[in-house]
């Protein structure tokens, strides 16, 4: 999930085609979820950049990870590459490797647990996604309740009612959608799907 942040083009495409692109375009469904798009895309951006080496060390353990796997199916019951009259030579060139391999997954798995220890409390993608989402509304609920403050003391002379209501709406939509973080899409698939 976090990992296919460069994604955006395939996202993009995937909501012009739901809502109905070339023909049958449907605008109102269109606004409604590419602001939500927009909004997740804040949301993941933060995610991944505050776990990229998380991200990264992870990539790294799959490929390694893989290059073992790949390397481990030439031996079955002790025989290299089906040959049970391989050189003595190549067998030890090919043990070697397979330990090499082993040792490269090993260090892979250690990058990868200092990252999660140097980021803090990781605990997973979603949860990570749910703590940016909860960051997210507390800091507009916080800009929005200043901005209430500021028209009520000393922008009164610059406000409009229909403005301080508009706001006090935006910050109950806000401690709505904080009260339901758990709701909150964690994939384009869910955010496009809200429609």
């Amino acid at each position: 999930m976090l990992s296919e942040w460069d994604e955006e083009y395939e996202d993009l495409r995937l909501l012009f085609r739901t809502c109905g692109w070339p023909h049958d375009f449907n605008h109102t469904s269109f606004d409604s979820v590419y602001s939500r798009w927009c909004e997740f895309l804040t949301i993941k951006r933060h995610v991944c950049d505050s776990a990229s080496d998380i991200i990264y060390q992870k990539l790294n353990l799959d490929s390694v990870t893989e290059s073992l796997n790949s390397h481990s199916k030439r031996v079955r019951m002790g025989v290299w590459d089906r040959d049970p009259d391989k050189d003595r030579e190549d067998i030890l060139m090919l043990e070697n490797t397979l330990e090499d391999k082993r040792e490269l997954v090993n260090e892979a798995n250690e990058l990868l647990e200092k990252a999660i220890a140097d980021h803090g409390d990781w605990k997973g993608e979603r949860a990570e996604m749910m703590k940016a989402w909860r960051k997210h509304f507390e800091n507009e609920i916080k800009r929005e309740e200043g901005n209430l403050e500021w028209w009520r003391g000393e922008g009164k002379a610059h406000s409009k009612e229909e403005e301080i209501k508009e706001t006090q709406e935006k910050v109950s939509v806000l401690k709505g959608r904080l009260a339901k973080v758990e709701e909150e899409p964690i994939s384009v698939e869910e955010v496009i799907s809200s429609l």
